[in-house]
């Protein structure tokens, strides 16, 4: 089959996805290590014992070519706080940022109404700039193909529901819990997510589930190495 999806690049080369239903694109993948760095060497917002920190002690670093089904998590930027994930979004964009509560559950709802298939992945491999010029970063394509391989291997985790769905495939499930606005006015925050549960077990389906994970400081957060964020983008 030809995937439906309209595809987009963020301006780190990493793909987005329409969401159907909605006004908005988002994330692909959870935001990754490689695109954080790019943020960090153009800003110098932090410094480099503050990644050292991250690396060290909440998060190491994998590279995209040897990745495993034992550390794939890696490749995602956890570990950092609400506040850090907004500025990275502030830096990718005027249209872009965290999702709400409710944003990101529209989203894997409408997402798994999509069987899991080939054909998703090469539209996000596939994506292309809004002048149609650019195409995605070269480290982009071989996680992105990388990860729909390793990860396809965990349907077992993925219980009550009617197997792998494309919401599989971008990692809402088995990826990390994600920061996301608690409501519209963007000032507290809350977790969503099913990490793989050889990563970190004991969180709900978010499928089936429909509540986000309250944290105990819900407008500062804490690090932690399970906790990372993906975008939208809101579509004019």
């Amino acid at each position: 089959m030809a995937s439906p999806l309209k595809t987009y690049l963020d301006p780190t080369g990493f793909p987005m996805v329409e969401v159907p239903g909605t006004n908005f694109a988002m994330s692909w993948l959870p935001v990754t290590k490689i695109q954080f760095e790019h943020f960090l060497c153009d800003t110098n917002l932090f410094n480099d014992s503050w990644y050292q920190d991250i690396l060290e002690n909440y998060t190491p670093r994998v590279s995209p070519n040897a990745i495993r089904l034992g550390d794939y998590w890696n490749l995602f930027m956890t570990g950092i706080l609400p506040s850090e994930a907004v500025r990275f979004g502030n830096w990718m964009g005027r249209d872009y940022r965290l999702p709400t509560v409710q944003e990101w559950n529209k989203a894997i709802l409408a997402l798994a109404g999509y069987p899991a298939h080939p054909d998703h992945v090469d539209a996000a491999l596939n994506a292309k700039d809004e002048n149609a010029k650019r195409t995605i970063n070269e480290r982009a394509l071989l996680i992105c193909r990388n990860l729909d391989e390793i990860t396809a291997s965990e349907v077992n985790q993925l219980v009550s529901t009617e197997g792998r769905r494309l919401c599989d495939q971008m990692l809402m499930r088995l990826g990390v819990v994600e920061y996301v606005y608690e409501d519209n006015q963007w000032n507290s925050f809350a977790g969503w997510g099913q990490p793989n549960r050889k990563f970190f077990g004991g969180t709900s389906n978010p499928i089936r589930d429909a509540k986000p994970i309250q944290l105990v400081n819900r407008t500062e957060g804490m690090r932690m190495n399970h906790f990372g964020f993906r975008l939208i983008r809101r579509l004019r």
